[in-house]
């Protein structure tokens, strides 16, 4: 593929509908320094300096197309938790359209948590649970994608395998796109 093409690829975007389902992630970055070893065990401690937030997962996906000018749908789930917060906070500020995104008091948002410390990331955290969503909660995002299905001009699924694409909700969305 050349850059003209390319180009021409990133530029359809502009005003495009996407819907983007998958799963959703809050990441997280703390940096810091490390300057001693923890007397309770022969770990290095960090002293946090800074801390930062991203969409990761589908919602980096549901990023990337804002960006490229794309009206985005997303369907997701987060937990009910401060990370499922600012993880919405961050996609209402792409303007993107968070009715789709449904909140499961039976997890966590899922949030890694990366430390790095002198420019290395030392470990990484993740806060997840990875049942499937509950039927109740599979109809809405079918219910959902349904109403919004005439605005769409395309879907993008985004699979990390934790727990919202169901083998139903697939199927659903599939024979939608094909009568499309």
């Amino acid at each position: 593929m050349n850059k003209e093409r390319l180009k021409q690829i990133l530029n359809n975007f502009e005003g495009r509908n996407v819907l983007v389902l998958g799963d959703v992630m809050l990441d997280e970055y703390i940096w810091g320094s490390v300057e001693r070893t923890s007397p309770e065990a022969p770990v290095r401690v960090v002293r946090i300096e800074k801390r930062h937030y991203a969409l990761g997962g589908a919602a980096n996906v549901a990023n990337n197309l804002a960006e490229l000018g794309a009206n985005v749908y997303i369907v997701s789930i987060v937990g009910n938790d401060n990370d499922g917060e600012k993880l919405k906070d961050r996609l209402d500020k792409l303007r993107a359209n968070t009715e789709g995104v449904f909140t499961d008091p039976t997890r966590p948002t899922i949030t890694k948590t990366r430390i790095v410390a002198h420019d290395q990331q030392m470990m990484r955290i993740d806060h997840e649970q990875t049942h499937f969503i509950s039927a109740e909660i599979e109809k809405r995002m079918i219910q959902f994608i349904k109403g919004n299905a005439h605005l769409l001009n395309g879907v993008i699924i985004s699979d990390y395998l934790k727990g919202v694409l169901t083998n139903n909700l697939l199927r659903e969305v599939i024979d939608l796109c094909l009568k499309k």
